[in-house]
């Protein structure tokens, strides 16, 4: 799209102008879309509601779930970006040379395991039951407070008991909620939904939608979901 428009500015300049002051206004246009992508790219980076890769806002429920690549924050499990502020992220991410340590993992998340070997579809590594075809690791400055959505719900909604279907943002947990750990102070706010609001589930066994928002950018604004 960038080099199209560049070549249309090109024709439509070289019908009105001489060549030189169209070189001036071409030098401008270039530094002006230049800039501009940038600008996305940084904003993107910030807020990371837009950042390709794990955690998108063009990634439906499906692919969310059905992720294959598990993340770590400093060599601690954590399974998916979504709670990660990366606000105090030193670097994208990192593919940890083999051997490495996944620490935070297990059913009480106070175990380890050392993969010696690089993680691949044919070899993925097992994390609580689940096979992951690739490991990245963030560098994060900040010590965090890792949290499940278990610890989430009796912290915001200690009275809630029974079956809990979780969110975190605009997606559901379909599996292996057990494994995902938030960042405390990165959750922006939580919200409980009785089945019992959604007339479609009149007359089946109770369950509560427990929905986790994190700070992003995109759950300060109304009208829009991270």
């Amino acid at each position: 799209m960038y080099f199209i428009l560049c070549w249309l500015c090109e024709v439509e300049v070289r019908i009105l102008i001489g060549n030189e002051d169209m070189k001036r206004i071409l030098l401008l246009v270039n530094m002006t879309l230049g800039l501009g992508t940038l600008v996305n790219h940084a904003a993107a980076n910030i807020t990371h509601d837009e950042k390709p890769g794990y955690y998108s806002d063009n990634r439906t429920d499906l692919e969310f779930n059905g992720n294959t690549c598990g993340i770590m924050v400093n060599g601690f499990f954590v399974k998916s970006d979504i709670g990660i502020d990366f606000r105090s992220v030193e670097h994208l991410y990192q593919r940890p040379p083999v051997p490495f340590t996944i620490k935070g993992v297990g059913e009480n998340g106070l175990d380890s395991i050392v993969v010696e070997a690089v993680p691949s579809e044919k070899n993925p590594v097992v994390i609580n039951g689940v096979p992951y075809s690739d490991i990245v690791n963030y560098v994060q400055e900040k010590k965090a407070e890792w949290v499940t959505l278990e610890d989430i719900k009796k912290q915001y909604f200690p009275k809630v008991t029974g079956k809990c279907l979780y969110m975190v943002n605009k997606y559901f947990i379909t599996k292996d909620w057990e494994s995902y750990r938030l960042d405390k102070n990165f959750i922006l706010k939580v919200e409980a939904l009785p089945s019992s609001e959604c007339e479609i589930f009149e007359g089946q066994s109770p369950f509560t939608i427990i929905r986790v928002f994190t700070d992003v950018i995109s759950n300060h604004n109304s009208g829009r979901i991270g």
